[in-house]
Parts: C-alpha cells; structure tokens; sequence
C-alpha cells in the first residue's frame, strides 16, 4: 500500500484496444525501474514501428509482454551438451569483467560536445550485446535440456514421479548457494558475539561495530563483500549493491545469527544433493537393465544422456545472474553515478542520483548543456517511485485480469488459492506479503514469504521462510528452483496472492496439491 502522501498506485493499459489481450509481467525483471532506465535506447528490446501493437509495456516502470499463442514446442535439434554449455564461463566472463571495467571507469569529462548521444547509444549497444549473448548460452540451453528431461522423465515413469524428475536437476553447487553459505558463515561470528548484534539492531553500520568480535566480524563481513559486493537489489541501477550500501545483508545475518548450526542453509543442499545421487543410480540401473530395449538402451539411458545437460539448470541460472546480470548493473550504476557527479560539478544537478530521474533524451540534452527539469519534477518523479515500488505489480494485465475484489482479500472464514505445485510439502505459518526485496528483509523465521516474484537476489530469504507462494512463476523459474533446493513448501502462478492474501494472515501452503488455504485474520 502506498503511505500517506505518496501517489496512488493503478495499473492501467495505455489503450483501451490493448485490453483484448494478455500482457504478463516479466518476471525476470518484476521490479520498477526509474526513467532512465524505462528509457534506455536497448538492442534486446529494439523500438518498434509506429501503429504496430507493441510486444512489451512500461506500466509504472514495470515491463509486461504480450502473450503470443501457447508454449512452443521443444526444437527438433538435440539439446547442447554440458560441456557446451559449461563453455560460457570462458567464452563470457572476459567479455562481461572488460565491459563492466569500461562502465566503471568512464570518464564524463572525455565526451566532447556534441558527442554524448553516440556515446551512450554504443556504450548501451555493447551492453545489449554482451547480455544477450550470455542469456543465449546459459539459461536458452539449458532451459531447453532440463525443460525436455522433465518432460520425457515423467512420461517414462509416470507424471507422479515428476518430483523426482525436479530433484534430479538439484543439489548441483552454484555461485547463489556460495553466496547464502558465506551469509551464513559471517552470521556465526555474530552469534558468538551479542555485543556486536546488538549494535547491529541499533542500527550501527555492520563496517563501524566495535568491541569484542570486532576485528573478526570485520575481516569476515571484507571477504564475503569481496565475493559478493556487486550484488544488487532486483537489479536495479538506481539502488545500491551490498559494497555500497553492505547494512542491507544486516537482517539477514541477524536472522541468520538466531538459528542453530542444524538450521545451516548446506544441510538442506547436502540433503538435496545425496537425494539427487540416489535417483541418478536408480536412472542408471533403469537404463542397464533397459540395455537393447528401444534403440540404444531405451528411454531410460535417453534419459541419462541427457540428464548432464538437464542438470547445468541451477548452476547456469543463478552463476549467470551474479557474474553477469548483476555485476553488469552494478557497474552500470557507477557509470551512471560519474555523469551525474560530473552534472552536480557543472551545477547542473543537486546530486550525482537525481541521474536516475532524469529520461534519456533528458539527459542527453543536460549534458550538452540544456535545461534540466526543477527540483520539485525530480522529487516528484522519485515519490511516484517509491510509490510504485509500494505495491506488488500485477501478474497480467488486459484479458487475463479479473474484476477488482471488493472486499480486499478473500471472504469467509476461509478461501483457497490455486497455483502450480513446484515444491511438495505442506506447511502453515504466517505469511509476509512483500511488493519488494527492501520489504522482503523483514521476514522472520518461519514465515511464509508472500511475493510477485523472486530473484536469485532474494534467495538469502528462503533459508529462512517457512513456504513460499508467488503472483507468477513455473516450474523452471527461480522461486521453485531455489524452493526445492532448499526443501519448502512452494506454490507460483497464483496470479493474484499478493492482492487476496493479508500481512500477517495465517495461511496453509500446500506445494504438492498446488493451493494455498488463507484464514481470516
């Protein structure tokens, strides 16, 4: 909900020709970005020509796609292999660390006159290029593989193996569960020192405790920021990333401190992992025994071929999105952050962040000494954000969108939610019904983590909640991943959890049946 004095908040179709078709949020980029951003001349996104019925929507700063016809068929061609996939790490990684060293070190000052409309349209050029590359090699690959093992999987045993199916593909070391497990370890300097957590919940910034512990939290909280200061808030490039601003991990390692080492996040992937190693010998008994059945040794070792590529998923999603999506917006926003130090040097701007409320020809045009707009336009653009950013944007918009409910929730004593079954399990807590990642921080031990959607941004929280359940989502997407590897209850595609679920509702997420029961409050 928007807060008293902030604009209110609807999500409206530009045209009313549009609403005879489905616009869904994009969940890969469910946040709200800020003008400079919405505006970005992009060449994954190109413009498109004028009458012609849009494929994508900026409402509110954020992005919705058109949906066009039904889910397509899985290619003809075999899927790439592991190691072809695996290829990414060293055919991109040089690419993205010299175009973010570009980004970081740009020098306003070198831009003639005349000059910054080309220097941006390629600086933005070689972002798309590289981004684009990147998601071709990782998650379109194995997308592809794991989507097509789960498929043949659950038509060769059965559909209600298809857990199985899931939980081959888990338990695989990435970069994301590295991340949670280095919270982890700075967590447990906390916990043998009060002292410092107490300091930390007065709200002392996590580089300035002091006292006993001291030195040790310090050197500990360097190498984990070390590893993992790029990381941003739903990429967005307005907000800082943990090195800027590392107070933000704070709720995390706070909660994180709470817990016993039995509560550690590597139990629950050890679990998935030795579960995983276990049905890997069952598919390869099936496929010994299958031997000469079906051309070369049947479906089963079908599947077992296929199953390296199936299993790069978890890896390759959550690695790309930090070494690449990540690190590209946060180097992003210190480029952004040096053109407006060099506007506030030139008295053109109040402060170096007001870059971010600025559209792009706007920009364009400051920098090559036009007129900006006042003070009040800026704040008024930075209170629309926040207030965007207040509310949990809707899955989809146009054909798919219901009537409003009148009531605000569910009526009754209580009402049942239906969405995709992602993560079996079942569990009833309190849900944290949260529009952001900054609201999100809140959540306590056990909840049930209400949301839009995730990002591997997020995943620090889901050693934590109880269950999650999502506005969006499928069976590939990140909330059921990292919900699996984790071992909790999960339910996406709920399409509206959000609107008809209350904070603090007791709620009984049932992740093999696919509902979500909610109790009145």
């Amino acid at each position: 909900m928007a807060g008293e004095g902030t604009p209110e908040v609807s999500f409206e179709l530009p045209d009313h020709s549009y609403e005879q078709f489905t616009w869904e949020l994009n969940e890969h980029a469910a946040a709200s970005v800020p003008p400079l951003m919405e505006t970005l001349p992009s060449s994954m996104m190109p413009p498109q020509a004028g009458g012609e019925l849009p494929l994508r929507l900026r409402i509110n700063g954020y992005l919705y796609m058109r949906v066009v016809g039904g889910r397509e068929p899985f290619a003809a061609t075999e899927p790439a292999s592991a190691d072809e996939i695996a290829t990414w790490y060293e055919t991109w990684e040089p690419r993205i660390e010299e175009l973010a060293a570009q980004l970081e070190q740009f020098d306003p000052a070198a831009v003639e006159a005349g000059g910054w409309r080309d220097a941006i349209e390629a600086q933005q050029a070689q972002f798309g290029r590289t981004f684009a590359g990147v998601h071709r090699a990782t998650v379109g690959q194995a997308g592809r593989a794991s989507g097509e093992f789960i498929e043949r999987y659950g038509r060769h045993f059965g559909q209600e193996r298809a857990v199985d199916a899931t939980a081959l593909l888990q338990g695989v070391p990435n970069l994301t569960s590295e991340r949670v497990g280095a919270l982890w370890n700075v967590s447990r300097l906390l916990r043998g020192a009060p002292g410092l957590a107490g300091q930390l919940r007065d709200g002392r910034d996590p580089r300035a405790v002091d006292g006993d512990g001291a030195g040790e939290f310090g050197r500990g909280l360097e190498e984990l920021l070390g590893s993992f200061g790029h990381t941003t808030q739903d990429h967005l490039e307005d907000l800082p990333s943990w090195s800027e601003a590392p107070s933000q991990i704070v709720p995390f390692l706070l909660t994180y401190a709470g817990q016993d080492d039995a509560r550690s996040p590597r139990v629950a992937e050890q679990q998935r992992a030795e579960r995983r190693r276990e049905l890997e010998a069952e598919l390869r008994a099936a496929a010994e025994s299958a031997d000469g059945e079906g051309g070369e040794g049947g479906e089963a070792a079908a599947l077992l071929a296929l199953l390296p590529s199936a299993q790069q998923l978890v890896p390759v999603t959550e690695d790309h999105n930090l070494l690449a999506d990540q690190r590209l917006a946060s180097a992003s926003r210190t480029r952004w952050l040096r053109i407006g130090e060099h506007l506030r040097a030139l008295g053109a701007l109040s402060e170096p962040g007001d870059v971010f409320y600025l559209a792009c020809g706007e920009l364009i045009d400051l920098l090559e000494g036009g007129v900006r707009p006042s003070d009040e336009e800026l704040a008024a653009r930075r209170a629309q954000q926040v207030a965007w950013r207040s509310v949990a944007a809707p899955s989809s918009l146009g054909a798919a969108e219901p009537a409003a409910s009148s009531t605000g929730g569910p009526a009754g004593d209580s009402a049942e939610l239906n969405g995709l079954e992602v993560s079996a399990g079942r569990y009833r807590g309190r849900a944290r019904v949260a529009a952001s990642l900054d609201d999100a921080r809140g959540l306590q031990q056990g909840e049930v983590l209400v949301c839009g959607a995730s990002t591997p941004e997020w995943t620090p929280l889901f050693a934590v909640a109880g269950a999650v359940v999502t506005d969006s989502g499928g069976m590939l997407t990140h909330c059921a991943i990292v919900a699996r590897e984790y071992g909790i209850p999960a339910v996406v595609a709920t399409r509206w959890a959000t609107r008809d679920i209350s904070d603090g509702a007791t709620v009984t997420v049932d992740g093999a049946a696919g509902t979500v029961t909610v109790e009145q409050v």
